[in-house]
C-alpha cells in the first residue's frame, strides 16, 4: 500500500483571507457607528444589506427588509423615485448623488442626500449601494427662510420699500426687486454692481451723498439717513430717502452696508407746493399791504407779519 500526499503552502491565501475579514470588520464597525445610513440592493431592487444606523433610524431590522423591494416598503411615489435613481446607476455604471424624499420612522416627510453607486461581485451579480445623510432639518430651515423671505417681500411690495446689501470689499451690491421697481425697472434690467446706483444719482446730489457715505464708514453713527434724487427709467427724478446700518467683522471693520430706499417724491412735491403757496401768500399780503398774525394760545405767544 502506498500513500501519495500533496502539500501546498496556503499561508499567503490565509493571510489574504484574514486581511479581508479584518477589512470587512472595520467597514462594518464604521457603518454601524456612523451617522450615515448605508444599504445595498440587488439588480431587481431587493435589499441585501442594511447598516445598523439605517435600522436604528427607521426603526426596522434587516430581517424586516431582507429580500423585499421598495414597492413593498414605501408608498408608491417614493418607491418609484428610489427605483428610478437605482436604474440610472445600473444603466450608466456610474455613481450619482441625489436628494430623495422619504418618510421618517414616525411617518413624517423627510429628505435624504444619497450617494448611490454600482457594485459587481466576483460572480458578475450587480448591485446598487447607497449612503445617505438626513437633511430634513436643513430643508425645514431652508423652507422657513424662504417663507420668511416671501412674507418680507410682500411687506416690502406693499410698503414700496427697496432693500440693498452692499459688500464693501468690492462693488457688489444686491438690489431687491422692489428697489429696482421704484425706478421703473424689472428685476433683470439692473445688475448687482455699485455703479448701477451711482450712475443714477442726480449729479448735484452724488458727491454730497458719497461724502456722507464715506464719513459713515469711517465713523459710524446709530441712525444713518440721507436724501437724494435718482433718475427713473422714464427720465424723471425721484426723491429717495435712504436709511442704513453696518455689519462689522470681529475686528470692528465694516464689511457690509445694508439699508432701505423709500420713495419720498410725493412728500417732496407736497412740501414744495406748501412752500410755493406760502410764498404766493406772502407776496399777495405785501401787494395788498395786509398784515397777518398767528397766535399759539397754548404757549401764549403770537407771530406778526412785517405789515403789522
Amino acid at each position: 500500500m502506498r500513500t501519495l500526499a500533496v502539500i501546498k503552502d496556503i499561508t499567503e491565501r490565509r493571510q489574504s483571507e484574514d486581511k479581508l475579514r479584518a477589512a470587512d470588520q472595520r467597514l462594518r464597525a464604521f457603518m454601524d457607528n456612523s451617522a450615515v445610513c448605508g444599504w445595498m440592493k440587488d439588480e431587481d431592487g431587493r435589499y441585501v444589506f442594511l447598516s445598523q444606523n439605517h435600522q436604528r433610524h427607521f426603526g426596522v431590522t434587516f430581517d424586516d427588509w431582507q429580500g423585499k423591494t421598495d414597492f413593498e416598503l414605501w408608498p408608491l411615489e417614493i418607491a418609484e423615485q428610489f427605483r428610478t435613481n437605482d436604474r440610472a446607476v445600473l444603466t450608466s455604471g456610474r455613481a450619482v448623488e441625489v436628494l430623495e424624499e422619504t418618510r421618517s420612522a414616525d411617518g413624517k416627510q423627510a429628505w435624504w442626500l444619497c450617494h448611490k453607486f454600482p457594485y459587481e461581485d466576483e460572480n458578475g451579480n450587480r448591485f446598487v449601494g447607497g449612503l445617505g445623510v438626513d437633511l430634513t432639518a436643513h430643508k425645514r430651515i431652508e423652507e422657513a427662510l424662504r417663507e420668511s423671505e416671501r412674507r418680507l417681500s410682500l411687506v416690502m411690495q406693499g410698503a414700496n420699500v427697496g432693500l440693498f446689501d452692499w459688500v464693501l470689499d468690492g462693488d457688489q451690491v444686491h438690489f431687491s426687486r422692489e428697489w429696482k421697481s421704484q425706478l421703473g425697472y424689472d428685476d433683470s434690467e439692473i445688475g448687482n454692481r455699485f455703479e448701477e446706483w451711482q450712475s443714477r444719482v442726480h449729479p448735484n446730489d452724488l458727491e454730497p451723498t458719497l461724502a456722507k457715505v464715506r464719513k459713515f464708514l469711517a465713523q459710524p453713527w446709530p441712525e444713518y439717513e440721507v436724501e437724494f434724487r435718482m433718475r427713473h427709467k422714464n427720465g424723471t427724478w425721484r426723491w429717495i430717502l435712504t436709511r442704513a446700518s453696518l455689519i462689522q467683522d470681529s475686528a470692528g471693520k465694516p464689511v457690509r452696508m445694508i439699508g432701505i430706499h423709500l420713495d419720498i417724491t410725493a412728500r417732496k412735491e407736497i412740501e414744495e407746493s406748501l412752500r410755493e403757496s406760502e410764498e404766493r401768500l406772502r407776496l399777495a399780503n405785501e401787494a395788498a399791504n395786509i398784515g397777518t398774525y398767528f397766535s399759539e394760545f397754548e404757549f401764549d405767544r403770537s407771530r406778526y407779519s412785517p405789515e403789522l
